[in-house]
């Protein structure tokens, strides 16, 4: 039943508007800001290898990078990527990760190890023999990695990663090894080769980039300059030719007749 007192009405509905936006400004004070679009950037490796204390030959085509400690043997993993400071600025970059997909689980008696991640200093393009290891060095993270699964390996390398791009005549990827010989655990990670064919979806390492959406300029239309258009001649039609006319036939001029002969005049003159 209506209220038959319109002041109050009015009253009503102007109450339950304010308690609408209020609602709705608490509502929106408790949304969590949007953050910076982002852009997400997968690199595959352009080489890697491994190496192993007592051997005298890199392993830059097998299946897989080996890390770790086997019965006190060393090995340690090589990945190289192409970062270029031109294709990835350093000054819109979020955080960096690389993943590492074992090509096995690891024969070890712990369920989890610890793995090293470093800076790349030297490039895999050129042999700088056996010293045994390559050149590697600061920043550097750790990770403890769960031996009972084969999931993806992913380490935060965010910090190596501008360092490389503040400095890539001295950045080139990264070394991972197991600092600990006392687990005993070697990791085989599945390489550029044993993920083959190269994708960002693959099976071999990935470097996952992600920079904020500003980081990559709209590129700027090109201006064409358009022709200004010619005006087209109007067209006239034309005449259809006029038929010659042919010259008249002249009209017989007539003649005039003999002059009439009078008989009866001429006999009386006889």
């Amino acid at each position: 039943m209506a209220d038959p007192n319109p002041a109050r009405r009015a009253r009503v509905i102007v109450l339950g508007l304010a308690l609408a936006a209020t609602a709705g400004a608490a509502g929106a004070a408790g949304r969590a800001p949007a953050g910076p679009a982002t852009v997400e950037r997968v690199l595959n490796p352009v080489r890697d290898t491994y190496l192993a204390r007592g051997e005298s030959s890199r392993n830059g085509s097998a299946t897989a990078v080996r890390a770790g400690f086997w019965h006190l043997v060393e090995h340690r993993a090589y990945v190289e990527f192409g970062l270029d400071p031109s294709l990835h600025p350093p000054g819109g970059l979020i955080s960096a990760e690389l993943w590492l997909r074992p090509a096995q689980l690891p024969n070890t008696a712990v369920t989890s190890s610890v793995v090293r991640v470093a800076r790349l200093m030297q490039t895999l393009a050129t042999d700088p023999g056996y010293p045994p290891w390559l050149l590697a060095g600061e920043p550097s993270v750790v990770a403890n990695l769960d031996t009972t699964t084969r999931d993806w390996k992913r380490f935060n390398v965010t910090a190596i990663v501008r360092q490389i791009l503040a400095d890539p005549a001295n950045g080139f990827g990264f070394e991972v090894t197991g600092p600990s010989s006392q687990d005993n655990t070697r990791w085989d990670f599945i390489s550029l080769e044993g993920g083959a064919p190269v994708s960002q979806d693959g099976d071999q390492p990935r470097l996952v980039l992600r920079f904020t959406d500003s980081a990559f300029p709209s590129p700027t239309p090109t201006v064409t300059d358009t022709p200004t258009p010619t005006a087209s001649p109007t067209a006239t039609d034309t005449p259809p030719a006029s038929a010659t006319p042919e010259p008249a036939t002249p009209s017989p001029t007539p003649t005039a007749p003999p002059p009439a002969l009078h008989l009866p005049r001429l006999l009386r003159n006889l």
